[in-house]
């Protein structure tokens, strides 16, 4: 029995509305130019008694949706998409689409799908993904966990109710994927879950598909806050960023939320950040790569898509004369494998390419990079944010290079021999041949470099 779209109805999304920022009202409704009939055809909808067609939604006496047939949606995810939690994160996402969610990226499905191997067949515990900004990690990840957390089996004693917490360094990041979480299950399962706040935190509570009592909750990132609850999950998000901002370090988050795990089975963690250093938990974790329990992303069967932005963008600097980090750009795509870890932005979000994202750089001006950035050229914060290039701890790559090219020529104006070129260097040491590039024309990039 599906809910009826009645005239009540229809007012209190109304009031839903028009509390919304202008610019999304108008997206919703269609205020001003372009003029939309949404509206107005929900509200012909309402008169003529017509009903949303959610077809595993399940109504209590009162109308009110709260639950789905489990059953019904786990054949129909089986039939249509495989089996496991690939199967039903891909039925999950079909029914997003059908309410004009953007579908998960070719990229981020296959990751998606390789992790839910890992998970459901090998025992992993933690995926890991060092993404590129604007790559869409967090709302892509967010309906990793509402599958992990309404479809994985578990046992959860009466009157307990179980949490999957997102924690962030502001509670105001993390309280997004609370609005996340109760998008999808309303659109893709129908089931209308009202957002709580106990004891101050921000929490969505709901049964799984085995009628277990579970939630899922916004945290800020202190040691305190991940240590008590009995967990079904855990969302790390942005944990790169924690070592600088200030919060509890996130290794020691990632150690109190093992403690909240016990050891059951059936359960797993998200950690994802952009790059931020190449030093501390999130970075530590990617260079370490996969283990028992470990999945760490990488490029996988998206190489050539991986090279083909680095290299659009060596171009790009070229044409500009910036011959010093075309040549960076050249070598880091020669460099890709199939199993580099830091995947940039373009590869899960090809909307985003390399080029435009480079170029949104020059906007900012001299004071505000080096107040935002120090240490680092525009490039070099391209390469950081969007190419998964994350400097060196205490000096960002960029600025290092830059470095050691002001001691080398203090040290050549002192000799008098001038900064010497020399062979058989890399392309990033500013003493190499290769920095002092005449044309345009890439390196052979060879499989395995």
């Amino acid at each position: 029995m599906d809910r009826p779209l009645t005239p009540e109805r229809v007012e209190q999304l109304k009031r839903i509305v028009e509390q919304l920022p202008a610019s999304q009202r108008r997206e919703v409704v269609g205020e001003g130019p372009p003029v939309s009939a949404k509206w107005s055809e929900v509200a012909a909808a309402a008169a003529r008694g017509d009903k949303a067609p959610r077809k595993f939604a399940a109504a209590d006496a009162e109308g009110k949706v709260t639950s789905a047939d489990w059953a019904g949606i786990r054949v129909e995810a089986l039939e249509q998409h495989g089996p496991g939690l690939a199967g039903l994160y891909k039925w999950q996402d079909a029914r997003l689409v059908e309410c004009d969610y953007p579908p998960t990226s070719a990229y981020w499905m296959w990751s998606l799908e390789e992790f839910f191997k890992g998970v459901e067949h090998e025992q992993k515990r933690w995926g890991i993904w060092l993404a590129g900004r604007g790559m869409g990690k967090s709302t892509t990840l967010t309906r990793g966990a509402s599958v992990g957390g309404v479809w994985l089996p578990r046992k959860i004693p009466p009157r307990q109710r179980w949490v999957w917490p997102f924690v962030s360094v502001r509670p105001t990041d993390a309280d997004k994927r609370i609005d996340e979480i109760q998008g999808i299950i309303l659109d893709a399962y129908g089931i209308e879950v009202e957002r709580g706040a106990p004891r101050g935190v921000p929490t969505l509570s709901l049964d799984d598909a085995a009628s277990m009592q579970i939630a899922y909750n916004s945290l800020a990132s202190t040691i305190g806050n991940v240590k008590g609850p009995s967990c079904i999950g855990m969302t790390l998000d942005e944990e790169a960023a924690m070592r600088a901002a200030g919060a509890n370090p996130s290794g020691e988050i990632v150690a109190s939320v093992i403690g909240s795990f016990r050891a059951r089975d059936n359960i797993f963690g998200i950690r994802c950040s952009s790059a931020w250093e190449r030093a501390g938990s999130h970075w530590n974790a990617v260079e370490q790569g996969s283990n028992d329990v470990n999945f760490v992303a990488t490029i996988g069967p998206f190489l050539e898509q991986a090279r083909a932005g680095f290299l659009d963008v060596a171009e790009w600097e070229m044409a500009r004369g910036n011959k010093v980090f075309a040549a960076d750009a050249r070598r880091i795509a020669g460099l890709l494998t199939t199993e580099s870890r830091g995947i940039p932005t373009w590869v899960g979000h090809p909307a985003i390419t390399a080029i435009k994202s480079r170029r949104d750089f020059e906007a900012l001006d001299d004071a505000t990079m080096n107040e935002l950035y120090p240490g680092l050229t525009r490039s070099g914060a391209w390469l950081r944010e969007f190419g998964s290039e994350p400097p060196f701890a205490g000096r960002s790559g960029a600025g290092q290079m830059a470095w050691i090219a002001e001691l080398n020529a203090k040290l050549s104006a002192r000799t008098g021999d001038g900064l010497r070129q020399l062979p058989g260097l890399p392309g990033t040491d500013p003493r190499s041949e290769r920095r002092d590039i005449g044309d345009a024309r890439p390196y052979e990039i060879k499989e395995g470099m």
